[in-house]
């Protein structure tokens, strides 16, 4: 489950069912409530730009098998396991499989272009992605044959720069704590 404050006092909460991703708003004396279209899965993260509009970022660990295809939703399409990511920033849902690998994330939103930064932990690496200008997300590894865990990505509004932090806890004694990067 994922919390978020809007700009209008109002909480959002992203949350899984069975069927999809929901996303909760107080309405002042209760919850209304969505379905994020075409998501299945579980740990979803949640963000709101400036005008409260929705990005969240989800994974995908299991799908059921049909005919040999693994499926997934209500209308049984085909679906690939791993890291999703969708936005309602143009009025409409927007749903993209990210990655097949399966990490815990940390997602950050550029609140000037709305571009949104997404830190994957995976059992032995530490991936950055982005997307390029036509909507397509690119990755670069920061940690490799590294254990990261609790990795968290915020972007400084004063600097623009990006900062990556994250907790090591095995191997060597000596290498065990908190560690920061920085991007520009």
């Amino acid at each position: 489950m994922s919390l978020r404050i809007g700009n209008d006092g109002r909480a959002r909460i992203a949350y899984s069912l069975d069927s999809a991703i929901g996303i909760a708003t107080f309405t002042g004396s209760g919850f209304s409530t969505i379905k994020v279209p075409g998501s299945v899965g579980i740990d979803p993260v949640l963000v709101l730009d400036g005008r409260d509009r929705l990005y969240v970022v989800w994974t995908r660990l299991d799908s059921h098998i049909v005919g040999g295809f693994a499926c997934g939703g209500p209308d049984d399409r085909p679906t690939q396991v791993g890291m999703y990511y969708a936005t309602n920033a143009t009025g409409v849902w927007r749903t993209q499989h990210v990655t097949r690998k399966i990490g815990d994330a940390s997602l950050q939103l550029d609140e000037i272009t709305g571009e949104p930064y997404l830190l994957l932990a995976f059992a032995s690496s530490l991936t950055y992605y982005a997307t390029t200008a036509d909507g397509a997300w690119h990755h670069e590894t920061l940690l490799s044959k590294t254990a990261a865990m609790s990795a968290v990505i915020r972007r400084n509004p004063a600097t623009g720069r990006l900062l990556v932090v994250y907790l090591r806890t095995s191997g060597d004694e000596s290498e065990q704590g908190i560690y920061a990067l920085s991007k520009p």
